[in-house]
């Protein structure tokens, strides 16, 4: 008798869903143990992937900025526009449904604030540290 268990995943910084549909897709099997990937959601800040994200993976994307005001300014190299305001747990968690992923998929972004050379400049400088968007899961 075959035992059929849901393995849960979410991806951080999705893009258009080729990997959330390669999850969706993948088969994994140890003895009599059979699993099934389900798909929980996606963020990334940009809508378009995000639509093609939902298209492809029948999951729910979300368009949300992980960037705190810091990595904003140096990233782009103004101040966020009014109403923008920095993610928190709870908008990471409404992402995924307010279900536990098994998973956490964090695609590396072309770009990233971290890697500019502002922000590494001022690293060393600074003590602060930005908590891990996984963390938003426990």
């Amino acid at each position: 008798m075959i035992i059929e268990k849901e393995i849960r995943h979410f991806h951080l910084f999705c893009g258009l869903g080729g990997g959330a549909k390669g999850f969706n897709q993948g088969q994994a099997r140890v003895g009599n143990l059979k699993a099934k990937f389900r798909c929980i959601g996606g963020i990334d800040v940009d809508a378009p992937a995000i639509r093609d994200f939902e298209r492809l993976t029948g999951a729910r994307g979300t368009v949300l900025d992980l960037f705190d005001r810091s990595q904003f300014r140096d990233f782009h190299g103004v101040e966020p526009p009014a109403g923008w305001r920095e993610s928190t747990p709870d908008d990471i968690r409404r992402a995924a449904g307010n279900e536990r992923p098994h998973i956490v998929r964090r695609r590396r972004a072309r770009a990233s604030a971290a890697c500019s050379p502002r922000r590494r400049a001022r690293a060393s400088s600074t003590s602060r540290s930005t908590a891990s968007p996984c963390a938003a899961f426990g």
